[in-house]
């Protein structure tokens, strides 16, 4: 089984969200089996806080389930038993780079571009389609 762990900065927003989303994709794909996945922040300033009111508004817009989230924080220890770190912007490279030496280049960006952090005030719709063509993409690729 392949582990998947997205990061973004706080683990409230994006990576939250997408983890929720990447459940809710590989169950109706059938992929249960060939996935699982969790969500980590790079920075402590959300740490142990639950996902963001917004997110889940968006979330619940597209009928994407969720249940209680704790924003968590990469661990060095956890690293060899992850086999894809997906980061949603370049900044969260240096900071997980800060915490976790990336020796065998676990981490890539979802998508070739940036999906920017809508926290406090941001485009929750824009990051929900990015992240959704991000997963798409990924598991087209992966089980071409």
């Amino acid at each position: 089984m392949k582990k998947i762990v997205f990061i973004c900065a706080g683990n409230i927003c994006r990576s939250a969200m997408a983890e929720f989303m990447f459940k809710d994709i590989i169950k109706k794909r059938g992929l249960e089996n060939k996935y699982s996945c969790e969500s980590r922040a790079v920075r402590f300033n959300n740490y142990g806080k639950d996902m963001y009111y917004l997110s889940k508004e968006c979330l619940d817009r597209h009928q994407v389930p969720y249940t209680l989230h704790n924003s968590r924080m990469v661990k060095p220890e956890e690293y060899n038993d992850v086999d894809i770190y997906f980061i949603m912007a370049e900044d969260n490279r240096d900071y997980f780079n800060r915490i976790i030496e990336d020796k065998e280049n676990k981490v890539r960006m979802l998508l070739n571009e940036v999906i920017v952090d809508p926290w406090p005030d941001g485009d929750f719709e824009k990051v929900y389609e990015q992240i959704n063509r991000g997963i798409n993409e990924f598991l087209e690729v992966d089980n071409a």
